[in-house]
């Protein structure tokens, strides 16, 4: 999927790119992101099965990231470190990341109920 990366070079104006669910989006397809070092402030990398620590590293060299939100990253053996590091390497760039695991033993449990958040008006 890098191939078309490198069309990349030279945009102006792309504030804001959402990588969501891209089933071939690789680590090279990150580093390739360097296009954009100029100009992308706010990024997302959810649900891409395929990237690892590697790719997510590259993307140090995103000097004008304001925000960076990950979330549902399997192949990312060490997120915290990795959280860590970026956050280290770009320090004007809030970086987030969503864990959904506690998400998936939520829907292993039987007889869930749902609560009204009203429920909870009076609690301090």
């Amino acid at each position: 999927m890098h191939i078309g990366f490198p069309h990349f070079n030279d945009l102006k104006h792309l504030r804001s790119l959402k990588l969501h669910h891209c089933t071939y989006l690789t680590d090279e397809c990150l580093n390739s992101l360097h296009y954009l070092e100029d100009v992308l402030e706010d990024l997302q990398v959810t649900s891409c099965g395929d990237i690892t620590e590697k790719g997510l590293m590259s993307l140090h060299r995103l000097k004008k990231l304001k925000t960076l939100f990950l979330c549902d990253l399997p192949a990312v053996r060490d997120i915290h470190s990795t959280i860590e590091t970026l956050r280290s390497a770009l320090p004007d760039c809030e970086v987030t990341y969503l864990s959904l695991e506690g998400l998936k033993d939520l829907k292993k449990m039987k007889d869930l109920k749902e609560i009204d958040p009203n429920d909870f008006k009076d609690v301090k």
